[in-house]
């Protein structure tokens, strides 16, 4: 197996590994990916060097050659090794679980709307020009503030890396209590 191959099985095994054990023969799989991998960036690289000026200085002309083949490498890596989609770590899936388990933004954002109608409607019955909140209101709004950026999304947990998972997670943690 050449190293394009070795690059595919290392990849493979720690970003899909669920697809990877799946495989009948990963020794063959990747052994033909491999140099299915090294053929298509000769044919790309010997391609792009014909646009090359024949009377570079030897030098550029190395400079070149190299530039040449490294934009095929990644081309090529980007399209047959890197392809595989990446699985939800167990990170990702924990915080899904815990998600599925907590108050969506949404309902934390009418909770707060909620608990500000109650406060409003309390300071008009007793007269007060302001809305003034009981210990427990205050506590329930301090308590869902802090919560409602940990369940906030502006993408998928998948597409999370591990620190921000696990920041997320560790935070959270205060918030949520695991179904029996």
């Amino acid at each position: 197996m050449n190293h394009y191959g070795l690059m595919a099985q290392e990849h493979w095994s720690r970003h899909a590994p669920s697809r990877y054990a799946t495989l009948e023969n990963p020794e063959e799989f990747f052994t033909e990916l491999g140099e299915s991998a090294a053929s298509q960036i000769e044919e790309m690289s010997a391609s792009l060097e014909q646009t090359l000026p024949k009377d570079l200085p030897y030098l550029e002309q190395v400079a070149q050659l190299q530039a040449i083949r490294k934009q095929a490498e990644d081309s090529v890596l980007s399209e047959l090794v890197y392809s595989v989609t990446a699985e939800p770590s167990g990170l990702a899936e924990e915080f899904e679980t815990m998600l599925g388990e907590l108050p969506s933004a949404t309902m934390i954002e009418h909770e707060l709307q909620s608990i500000q109608e109650d406060a409003t409607e309390e300071a008009e019955r007793e007269g007060f020009s302001e809305p003034i909140l009981s210990d427990e209101q205050e506590a329930r709004r301090d308590r869902l503030q802090k919560m409602l950026p940990l369940v906030t999304l502006d993408r998928e947990p998948a597409e999370m890396d591990e620190t921000e998972l696990t920041n997320r997670i560790l935070a959270l943690r205060e918030f949520w209590s695991p179904a029996q």
